[in-house]
């Protein structure tokens, strides 16, 4: 769900108008959403099973808690901003907060590799044989 949000987010961008409002709107909380909901799930038991084998440095576990909090909080405070204030600031707080919970994902995503990559696991891409 959180990728088809996105690619509807994104078809949409530089658009004007209530339909571009609306999908932007509910695009980016599916998107956060959904996207925040499966990293958290993902970090959790990446950490949970690789504590149990392997010593993890503390603020592997530190860092998972950070973004368990700092996401929810930013999607708490554009809520808030979009409840009580006028659309120009709405809009500002919006971008602001969009950017943060992307760069909050992408912090999270990088803790991840170095999770899987301090237990040693590794991807290794080839080629199928033709038949």
């Amino acid at each position: 769900m959180a990728a088809v949000a996105l690619v509807v987010y994104a078809t949409f961008l530089g658009t004007e108008g209530p339909l571009y409002r609306w999908l932007r709107q509910y695009g980016t909380v599916v998107y956060f959403g959904f996207t925040c909901l499966c990293l958290l799930l993902l970090g959790r038991a990446v950490l949970a099973r690789l504590a149990a084998a392997w010593p993890l440095p503390r603020w592997h576990g530190h860092a998972v808690v950070a973004m368990a909090v700092a996401l929810p909080l930013l999607g708490v405070g554009n809520a808030i901003v979009a409840a009580f204030f006028d659309d120009g600031l709405k809009a500002r707080v919006e971008n602001v907060t969009e950017w943060w919970g992307s760069l909050i994902f992408v912090l999270g995503f990088f803790l991840i590799a170095a999770m899987w990559r301090r237990a040693g696991l590794a991807l290794q891409l080839t080629q199928a044989p033709r038949r």
